[in-house]
This record gives C-alpha cells, sequence and structure tokens, in this order.
C-alpha cells in the first residue's frame, strides 16, 4: 500500500476523492496489516490528514480492533501514543456528531481513547471529559 508514503504523496486534502475511492483497498490492507506497530503508527497519521480522514471512521475500526497485540514496547518504541493521538483528535474534530450516532464507530473511537488516557495521553483525556458533558 505504500502507508508510510502516502503521508507524503497523498495526504493532501486535494487527494481526499481519490482515497475514499481506494477505501476498500485501504480496509483489506488494513485488516491484514494494522496488526504490525510500524504500520499501524503510520496508517493512524494518515487517518489524521486532511485526505487520510475520509477513512477515519474505517481506520477507527480497525485500528481498536488491533490494540491488543500492541506490547508495551511498541507504545513506546514505535510511537503509538502521538499517532493514535492524533486520530482520535481528528476524529473529534471531524466526526463528533457522527461518532455519537454510530454505535460501532463509537465503541472503537472509545476503546482507542481509554488506552490513550490510560497511558496519560493529554489530548485524549481532554477529549474524554469534554465527551462526557
Amino acid at each position: 500500500m505504500g502507508i508510510r508514503s502516502a503521508l507524503e504523496i497523498l495526504s493532501d486534502k486535494s487527494h481526499a476523492d481519490l482515497i475514499e475511492r481506494m477505501a476498500p483497498l485501504y480496509e483489506r490492507w488494513t485488516a491484514q496489516w494494522v496488526g504490525q506497530a510500524d504500520l499501524a503508527r503510520s496508517f493512524a497519521y494518515f487517518l489524521a490528514t486532511g485526505a487520510g480522514s475520509v477513512l477515519l471512521p474505517m481506520g477507527i475500526r480497525q485500528l481498536a480492533r488491533a490494540l491488543d497485540s500492541y506490547s508495551d514496547y511498541d507504545w513506546r518504541s514505535d510511537h503509538l501514543k502521538d499517532a493514535f493521538s492524533a486520530v482520535v483528535r481528528m476524529g473529534w474534530k471531524k466526526y463528533r456528531q457522527q461518532l455519537r450516532s454510530d454505535p460501532v464507530f463509537w465503541t472503537a473511537y472509545l476503546a482507542i481513547l481509554n488506552a490513550l488516557c490510560a497511558r496519560g495521553d493529554e489530548v485524549a483525556l481532554a477529549i474524554r471529559a469534554e465527551s462526557a458533558l
């Protein structure tokens, strides 16, 4: 999928339509590869871009399914906290209404948010406090 190079080449919002058309391909790719921390990190950062954010509902579900596959070492060495924090920030910014109306999306989002809160992520803690209102 070239996910690492996609960050540089396709992350601009002008490519959002192209990325959206590629959603089925990205979904198949994530089902196979986001269990690997380094690829999950790159994919998470991609989801937090203007173009990549069109995949965010699907991407959050896939990342949430893979949460148990990451070790504490993965969280530290692959900077998953920073990458996943970027995802929850973009999700809250762009999909706040959809999050609350889609139980599957909301459950996956909360799984990632809670994992980040357990690791003391300030962005996640602020979003959790705001979402509880």
